[in-house]
């Protein structure tokens, strides 16, 4: 077995040498693969909107938080209060919405699991400590899954951001799941998060992406015990041939910043990749929030 050194965490390279090999050994084929599976997965995305839910597909709209803070609303695109926090989570609530994992989601369309009648996805992305914290008393109050995305390079003392430690005792709740946000592509310098950089080579480009979403699964497992089955586009930027890639180290979903509707099908594991979300900004009320990502208001 070979391996691959990051600091204390050996990275097993039998997978990056899997996926080099692939590529030097199909060449041009190979390329054609990633780029025919990838178009694939994006025109499902660009066509779920038209299609009919049925018995074996769901409509699953899914909704993106980061940080959540208490009496803090404008202070930002990307932070809420937690009383706005708390009005979407009654909207849900008395319009029976219910809350599910991203392994729930899997289990239906892969292994024969069942999904509650509507169905919706609240994730966190960076993992901040006010996650564990501000957001999840209000998430905790409704009873209310929660998709905790991490950064793992946060982990490691970032001020305001989870820890290794706090993250396996939030994980020990039953409301919360864990899930990969890379361990170090959380960045908008000279690679524009995960996605593959300017004059970078294919081969260069899937071991960079590989090596990295890798290392943080074994941080995950080694640090909290946790298997991460989805992993979640830093930014949502996304490069073409990320999809196969992710398959091929055994993630079963991802989730992008893509802000259309998803049709979730029963047999359809394809789904499961580029699962879109609707950011949460600050400044838009409840009702008008739902109704843009297709929810609809029962109580009238």
């Amino acid at each position: 077995m070979l391996y691959m050194k990051y600091g204390n965490v050996y990275i097993k390279r039998k997978i990056i040498l899997f996926l080099l090999l692939m590529l030097m050994t199909c060449g041009m084929t190979a390329g054609h693969c990633f780029f025919a599976e990838i178009s694939g997965a994006n025109a499902k995305a660009e066509d779920a909107g038209s299609i009919k839910s049925g018995n074996e597909s769901v409509f699953l709209p899914v909704i993106m938080y980061h940080s959540v803070k208490d009496g803090c609303e404008g202070q930002g695109e990307y932070v809420i209060s937690a009383e706005t926090l708390e009005e979407d989570l009654k909207w849900l609530d008395e319009n029976g919405y219910e809350t599910v994992f991203v392994e729930d989601v899997i289990n239906y369309v892969k292994y024969g699991g069942n999904l509650p009648d509507n169905p919706v996805m609240i994730t966190f992305d960076d993992g901040m400590l006010d996650n564990m914290k501000t957001a999840f008393r209000v998430m905790e109050k409704y009873g209310a899954r929660g998709v905790y995305s991490v950064v793992g390079s946060y982990c490691e003392g970032e001020y305001g951001y989870m820890t290794w430690a706090d993250i396996l005792e939030f994980d020990s709740s039953p409301l919360v799941e864990i899930q990969n946000h890379s361990f170090e592509m959380h960045g908008l310098e000279s690679r524009k998060g995960s996605s593959r950089m300017k004059g970078e080579g294919l081969c260069q480009y899937i071991t960079a992406f590989a090596s990295d979403a890798s290392k943080m699964q074994i941080l995950l497992e080694e640090k909290a015990g946790i298997k991460a089955e989805c992993y979640t586009y830093p930014f949502g930027i996304i490069s073409e041939e990320t999809v196969p890639v992710l398959k091929c180290l055994g993630f079963e979903a991802s989730l992008t910043c893509y802000e259309r509707e998803n049709i979730i099908t029963r047999g359809d594991s394809d789904c499961l990749y580029l699962i879109n979300r609707y950011n949460r900004g600050c400044g838009e009320s409840t009702e008008k929030f739902m109704k843009r990502m297709g929810m609809t208001d029962k109580s009238k």
